[in-house]
């Protein structure tokens, strides 16, 4: 593990995550919940005076939603789930995925609810998918609109709450493309993901991989 994650735990309904709760908190993770085991699915800590809501303060890295049963619709016990994918924070399904309403929605799933570190480790790193074509298609119409001719590769990820746009491949760009590529870049993501702490953009001279 290269960092300490904070992992927003879901659970269909009481006790479905208790296994992999240990093994996220085995590894070092900080584990999250919309409401503390045991207590009632309503009202959910964000309604809890003294309490907050975990996608407040600091940020969550990635969230895991442990399934003991199929279930066509969303239980009580996951409402965070809502919550969670309209921040974009990337989610892993877990356990009992037959007829899983969030099947469209979500980075990853898994038949187990255990051995689930590696996956949610891999999935808190990894690429967003919308963002980087949005991101990709802005620098795009720069480069063309300056005539510079290149093929980079965009990959938007989230750090920390914030996203961050890595362009590799475009070459030398002189310092007023950089700044305009990177505002129309941080502009489509932003029209995605308003909920983001933030946007910083890396270019890497290095051609392109392939």
């Amino acid at each position: 593990m290269s960092e300490q994650l904070n992992v927003l735990l879901l659970e269909s309904e009481p006790g479905a995550a208790l296994v992999a709760r240990d093994e996220l908190e085995a590894a070092g993770h900080k584990v999250r919940y919309c409401h503390e085991p045991g207590e009632a699915a309503f009202p959910c800590n964000a309604l809890i005076e003294g309490k907050r809501c975990p996608l407040e303060g600091e940020a969550v890295d990635v969230a895991l939603a442990v399934r003991r049963h199929p279930h066509a619709q969303p239980t009580r016990c996951e409402d965070g789930m809502t919550c969670a994918l309209r921040e974009h924070v990337p989610v892993v399904v877990a356990g009992a995925t037959a007829m899983n309403p969030y099947e469209d929605f979500v980075a990853e799933t898994l038949d187990r609810n255990f051995d689930v570190v590696e996956t949610v480790e891999r999935v808190a790193g990894s690429q967003l998918d919308r963002h980087s074509s949005a991101a990709a298609t802005a620098l795009h119409d720069v480069l063309q609109r300056r005539d510079i001719v290149g093929t980079p590769e965009v990959a938007v990820r989230r750090r920390r709450g914030a996203l961050l746009i890595s362009v590799a491949g475009a070459g030398p760009l002189d310092v007023p493309t950089k700044s305009m590529a990177a505002v129309r870049m941080t502009a489509a993501v932003r029209a995605i993901d308003a909920h983001a702490r933030g946007v910083d953009v890396v270019f890497d001279p290095a051609p392109a991989s392939g």
